[in-house]
């Protein structure tokens, strides 16, 4: 059913990978409190948080940057919008920004299949 991808991401020393949601509605790629928090980053460092809309209306956001690697994909530098949110009430979301400026995602919702492939200049 829905369109799932593992994704290894990169910063600071640290390296995880998690599922994310491949999400076209989204307009920003979204990283879960304790998946920063894994990644090394501290949310007291981060001096202007914002505010973010959509479903996660009234929730504070830190832009942060982080490389991620899909299995098959070239590298690339991702930025988040790291919330003040768990894993366990958000997933880890590959939005508009900037996954979908960075790779070419075609859904096939009849076939329940999706494709990414790295975006030709």
């Amino acid at each position: 059913g829905k369109p799932l991808v593992p994704i290894s991401l990169y910063h600071a020393g640290y390296e995880y990978t998690w599922p994310a949601l491949v999400d076209s509605g989204a307009t920003l790629s979204i990283l879960p409190y304790d998946m920063g928090l894994q990644l090394g980053f501290v949310w007291e460092e981060h001096v202007h948080p914002f505010p973010i809309g959509g479903i996660y209306k009234n929730m504070q956001a830190i832009m942060v940057l982080v490389r991620g690697e899909i299995s098959g994909l070239p590298p690339s530098a991702l930025g988040f919008a790291w919330v003040e949110k768990s894993s366990q009430d958000i997933r880890l979301i590959l939005g508009q920004t900037n996954f979908f400026q960075r790779f070419k995602v075609t859904f096939e919702a009849y076939n329940e299949t999706f494709d990414i492939s790295p975006r030709l200049s």
